[in-house]
């Protein structure tokens, strides 16, 4: 088996919806981690998002979407077509960084210890405050951050800093895991109008992960080395080459996502 990791960046705002009934202020929810609570996008509507994006591709032949998904789009399907389980397993995509205002920058990308831990198997140590990565906190004044709320000191290596560098760019905040659920937990609220024949109808309000926030995935190839298979891999890259829409309101321009392999 062949295991690729891939960052996706939301190159715009992104609602991936959970589905679930609400009752408070926001009507619809994003998909969320059941253990961590953190913004999430499920395996099952990942796998639909790329699905739709080779089916656009009209040079892509079934055999492709046989082997890679298990069935073929429904506007390809004829009697002959057998469903039958795709050799690509694909999993959930983790939220990884978010975009935070600051003064100094137009954002700063915020993570946390524990998210880019699970991310690069690496050792970032455990922190009490925030630490800021390319920028000086008098100038920076992140957005609901005082001065006390950072570290005195960068505890962070040089290697532990190139590696954030490398992911997420030269204007990064690392925040305790607390505060970074609470910025995951207060996302942007859209209102969005219900309109029937020109009429406003009904005031309603959507949850979004906003551009510039970076998830990542792990998508495995189960097939067998050989020439053919091959073929398919080399196709599939072509998530690579431009951007995948995900999630709902694509004729708003939302879900737009590029796919970057690690």
């Amino acid at each position: 088996m062949n295991k690729k990791r891939y960052t996706i960046e939301c190159l715009t705002n992104l609602h991936v919806g959970s589905g679930d009934i609400n009752y408070g202020t926001i009507d619809r929810l994003v998909q969320r981690d059941a253990v961590t609570d953190l913004p999430t996008i499920h395996a099952s509507g990942l796998k639909g998002a790329l699905k739709e994006f080779f089916d656009a591709n009209n040079e892509i032949n079934n055999d492709f979407f046989s082997i890679v998904f298990g069935s073929v789009p429904n506007s390809r399907k004829t009697k002959s077509n057998k469903q039958n389980i795709g050799s690509y397993i694909f999993n959930d995509s983790h939220l990884l960084a978010l975009p935070l205002r600051a003064n100094d920058a137009p954002y700063y990308m915020a993570t946390c210890p524990e998210v880019f831990n699970k991310f690069t198997n690496a050792n970032v140590p455990d922190i009490n405050k925030a630490v800021l990565i390319g920028g000086e906190r008098k100038n920076s004044q992140i957005e609901d951050l005082e001065e006390n709320d950072f570290e005195e000191k960068d505890p962070f290596t040089e290697e532990t800093t190139k590696l954030l560098k490398d992911q997420l760019g030269t204007k990064i905040i690392v925040l305790p895991f607390k505060e970074f659920k609470k910025y995951c937990n207060n996302l942007p609220a859209i209102a969005r109008n219900y309109l029937e024949n020109g009429e406003s109808k009904n005031l309603w309000y959507e949850e979004v992960v906003p551009s510039k926030s970076i998830f990542w995935t792990d998508i495995i190839d189960g097939t067998e080395t050989n020439e053919i298979n091959k073929k398919i891999e080399d196709t599939f890259s072509k998530i690579e080459e431009s951007s995948v829409q995900i999630g709902a309101n694509a004729s708003i321009g939302y879900g737009q996502c590029k796919f970057k392999s690690v």
